[in-house]
């Protein structure tokens, strides 16, 4: 009998102190995992927001600089305008116009004559000396930069002290 007594004790179901605390554990449990859902649901979504707003600028950015290029072309032919009519007031007045409104959009050139050749602003086409200090004698077409980013290389002529 002692061994039918003691199967008895444990296949009685447990007493309301013993379930409760089950219960509880069981509980406590489930808010553990919701919490944790939602702190992982919520640290993704601010991520989400962190990455839209990256990706709107990105997307700023670029529809700049392909208006940017698209619109170089314009300042080429003032430029070559001016090399042929130089004492035109008017086409130096919109050609400084128009390079004032791409300063202010951050639009600047490439540095140009006398300055050291860097290839990544710079694509030579011609190359005179033989030393190692190569500087920038003539810019052929004028290049551009958007807020470090290289919209299109200077052309230059360069040559090596």
């Amino acid at each position: 009998m002692n061994k039918e007594e003691s199967s008895s004790k444990n296949s009685q179901p447990p007493s309301s102190e013993e379930q409760n605390e089950l219960d509880s554990d069981v509980e406590n449990q489930d808010y553990e995992k919701l919490n944790d859902d939602y702190l992982r649901l919520a640290a993704e979504f601010e991520n989400y927001k962190k990455r839209i707003v990256k990706d709107q600028e990105n997307i700023t950015l670029q529809t700049i600089s392909m208006f940017a290029l698209n619109f170089l072309p314009i300042i080429d032919s003032f430029e070559q305008a001016i090399e042929q009519d130089g004492e035109n007031k008017n086409i130096q007045t919109l050609y400084s116009q128009l390079i004032k409104t791409f300063e202010a959009i951050e639009i600047v050139e490439v540095p140009g004559v006398g300055s050291d050749f860097d290839p990544n602003l710079h694509e030579a086409m011609e190359h005179t000396g033989e030393g190692a200090n190569e500087k920038i004698s003539e810019v052929l077409r004028k290049g551009f930069i958007f807020r470090d980013k290289l919209i299109r290389p200077a052309l230059v002529k360069v040559s090596s002290e």
